[in-house]
Parts: C-alpha cells; sequence; structure tokens
C-alpha cells in the first residue's frame, strides 16, 4: 500500500517539550505514529503498530537507544531496522518517516520523499510564543476562519476591525499557482489604553492584516501592522505562521508561531511585559475562534449552499489548492 501523499509534505506534530524520555503518540490525517529520542538525541517516527503482531509500539520503552515493543520485545531503532529476540538472523523493518527538530517542534514526512522546508525564523522579529491548539472540526472548515476578516468585528476581542466600518475594509486579492495572497486594511476595532499605548497605537489606526497561505504543508503567514490616517506605519509588527494539521476526520490541530519587532526593553522596560501580554492575546483570540467554528451548525466542508460574502472570496481558491497541491489530486480549475 503507498504511503498517502499528504504524508509527503513536513508537518509540524509536537512541541520539542513534550517528548523527552517516554514514546509519545501522534496523529496526522487518520495514521498513528509514534515518536522517539534515539541515539544522540535524534528523533525516531515510526508507524504506531509493530510490524510482527501490529502492537501499539507508543506502549513499549526506550533501552539502548531502541524503541523496545512491549508484546514480544522487538528492537527498533529510528530508522525502523528491528531485531529480533528470538530469531537474531531474521530481520524485520518498521514503516518510519522522516524526521527533524527545528524551533521548538518536532516536524515529520514520509521518509526519503524530497520537500521543501516550510519554515524558517524571520529576520529582525523576536519570538513571542508558540502555541497549539485543538479544534473539533475538518481543516477546510477551521482553515476558512482563517482565511477572512469579516468575523474579527464580532469574535476577536483585540486583533480585528470596527463593527461600524466594515464596509469600508479594503480587499485584495492576489493568487498563484501555489499560493492565496489576501490583503485587507480597515479601522482597528476599540482596544484597552493599556494594550493601544504598549503598542504605539492611535485612536484611528488602520490594522493591516495581509498573510498569504501555502499548500505544502497547508500554513499561512501572516503580516499584521497598524498606520495612521496618514500611512505611516507603526514601529510594532507582528509576523504569525498558523500552521493546519488534520488529524482524524473532525478535528484540526494548529502550530501558531507569533513573533514581533518590539524591542526586550524600551518605555522605562515597560516592554517586557508585552512578550507575556501578547500570548494571552494569541491564545485569547483563538480559544473565541475554536468556540465560534465549533459551534457551527453543519460541519460540512462543502461550500456548495453557503451565501458567500466579498470576505470569502478566497475560499474556493484555497479549496482548489488543497485538492491539487496537497492531496496530489489532478484535474481540479483554479
Amino acid at each position: 500500500m503507498a504511503p498517502p501523499d499528504f504524508l509527503n509534505h513536513w508537518h509540524p506534530v509536537l512541541k520539542s517539550s513534550g517528548l523527552r524520555k517516554t514514546p509519545v503518540k501522534i496523529r496526522l490525517n487518520d495514521t498513528d505514529i509514534v515518536l522517539f529520542r534515539g541515539e544522540f538525541d535524534r528523533i525516531g517516527a515510526l508507524l504506531d503498530a509493530c510490524p510482527h503482531r501490529r502492537m501499539q509500539l507508543n506502549l513499549g520503552c526506550i533501552k539502548n537507544d531502541r524503541l523496545i515493543c512491549p508484546y514480544h520485545g522487538y528492537e527498533y531503532n529510528i530508522s525502523g531496522e528491528g531485531k529480533i529476540p528470538g530469531s537474531e538472523n531474521r530481520k524485520i523493518q518498521a514503516r518510519n518517516f522522516d524526521a527533524i527538530e527545528r524551533s521548538g517542534i518536532i516536524w515529520i514526512k514520509n521518509a526519503n520523499v524530497p520537500a521543501i522546508f516550510p519554515f524558517h525564523e524571520p529576520d529582525g522579529y523576536r519570538r513571542i510564543a508558540l502555541a497549539h491548539h485543538k479544534i473539533k472540526a475538518p481543516l477546510p472548515l477551521v482553515l476558512d476562519n482563517f482565511s477572512e476578516v469579516e468575523h474579527t468585528s464580532q469574535v476577536h476581542a483585540f486583533l480585528g476591525y470596527d463593527a461600524e466600518k466594515m464596509n469600508e475594509i479594503e480587499i485584495k486579492l492576489e493568487t498563484s499557482e501555489n499560493s492565496v495572497r489576501l490583503f485587507n486594511k480597515g479601522q482597528q476595532k476599540k482596544v484597552p489604553g493599556i494594550i493601544r499605548w504598549s503598542l504605539n497605537l492611535g485612536t484611528s489606526d488602520y490594522f493591516i492584516d495581509d498573510w498569504t497561505t501555502f499548500f505544502s504543508p497547508i500554513h499561512a503567514v501572516y503580516d499584521q501592522y497598524w498606520t495612521d490616517l496618514n500611512g505611516n506605519v507603526r514601529k510594532d509588527k507582528l509576523k504569525v505562521y498558523v500552521f493546519f494539521n488534520s488529524t482524524v476526520e473532525n478535528q484540526t490541530e494548529l502550530f501558531t508561531f507569533l513573533y514581533m519587532t518590539t524591542r526586550p526593553f524600551g518605555k522605562f522596560g515597560l516592554n517586557l511585559f508585552i512578550k507575556p501580554a501578547m500570548k494571552i492575546i494569541l491564545n485569547m483570540e483563538v480559544q473565541r475562534d475554536k468556540k465560534m467554528i465549533e459551534q457551527l451548525a453543519e460541519k460540512t466542508p462543502e461550500i456548495k449552499g453557503m451565501k458567500l460574502s466579498r470576505f470569502d472570496q478566497a475560499l474556493v481558491h484555497i479549496r482548489n489548492r488543497i485538492e491539487k497541491i496537497y492531496l496530489r489530486k489532478e484535474n481540479h480549475s483554479n
């Protein structure tokens, strides 16, 4: 049986801090995979089923840098090469995945399949947060929420647009063979004075939310910043990377990297409070999105039957590229 094409892309699957001395089971697109640390702290990623009698390998232990099956004691290294205690001359191979550890995350893909790594730390920004969330809804519906700003006036507490001026929001859509970009500009919704002061915002500033969605794997890169009425860009900018994984049929997990241009000191040292504050804001906004998505009356990914608005113009393009690029299905129009 050929490996699924969607596993040909690098996926973030676990924070590095979540994998220590015991194996950990993760699920990606209905595939159970066991992660463990082998020789020199390298990451092993195997199908979570011993090829001998299909025992869950995540229930085993690590001994001499090898993962030991708890049923019959078969031993596997990070490449899936196995030893059989009672038949030393016989070989056995567990299905393995390529695995690397970067930026505090463990990433995996199908073994020996060339793929461009999708993430690099941005220059000129400070890491503020690395967050992980799970949402009980199919990936396309979750991605829909992160592909329009219309909901931000009602759902978001801080990062969004003034509900009374939604008709004034400027939207520009650009598509390429491999990406979908949306540029949004509108009046920033009212935020508490301490937040406005911390981010050097004026009471009439415009909020720019300019993002591009990519599909190998499915992730979006958001450039968020503010301008005054004359178009002058405020100093503090955000860059957000959100990776979307389908775990089971109706559940999606998000790995979110948040960066800012703010200095660690400044404003009499009060910038030290921006990092924990922005962590709280990020989690709050995603939790609000999560609650709203999980309350949808129907969770079918089909667009047919929806009455879409001008804010939803990216949805069809995104669906097509999920099929064509991520799932590698052909004969889909742009």
